[in-house]
């Protein structure tokens, strides 16, 4: 794996690869007619950012972590549950799933942004995290992530939360964060 480094017995690839892996995998989604539904917006989004993320010290990532994957034990502590996504990285990935807990919960996910950096949120931050989240979108297509009870593919489900948390893409920080409101309608 030439296009990777090491740390200890894991492997992680460098952004700029996973990146241009996604997006070469879309293209080729796309020409074969694959559901894509509203993922150049993603594509765009990646092509516009700049791929020099700030190199973060590499830790085990949870890689779905979001309140659906969230359980309280019997006194009260917080444990994380279904590690099948589990791997090796910058930690501000494991932030890419937190449109799923601020379409629950508004509150829970401001709340796991500010404890995390307790309240001093790096200037970084934002452009990074919508970098993964547009990633991941990419990512995911060659995923089959099942159906919604609308009917509705999770992943024009997540696409379109993740659309109007960044208002088309054009927004550099959520509107979960930016606004107050106790839930978002989807």
């Amino acid at each position: 794996a030439t296009d990777c480094f090491e740390s200890g017995d894991l492997v992680q690839m460098p952004l700029n690869v996973r990146i241009d892996r996604a997006i070469a995998n879309y293209d080729k989604l796309k020409v074969a007619g694959a559901p894509i539904y509203h993922a150049e917006a993603f594509k765009e989004c990646l092509l516009d950012a700049p791929h020099d993320a700030v190199q973060r010290q590499a830790r085990i990532l949870h890689g779905d972590f979001h309140v659906g994957n969230i359980i309280a034990a019997d006194d009260g502590s917080l444990w994380a549950i279904d590690w099948v996504y589990g791997s090796f990285g910058d930690p501000i990935e494991d932030f890419a799933r937190i449109f799923v807990s601020a379409d629950i919960c508004p509150a829970f996910a401001r709340g796991q942004i500010d404890g995390y950096f307790e309240g001093l949120i790096p200037s970084n931050f934002w452009q990074d995290l919508k970098r993964y989240a547009a990633l991941h979108q990419l990512e995911a297509l060659s995923l089959s992530l099942g159906t919604m009870p609308n009917g509705q593919s999770v992943q024009e489900h997540q696409q379109a939360l993740l659309l109007k948390q960044y208002n088309g893409m054009k927004e550099n920080m959520p509107s979960f964060y930016r606004t107050k409101g106790e839930r978002h309608e989807s």
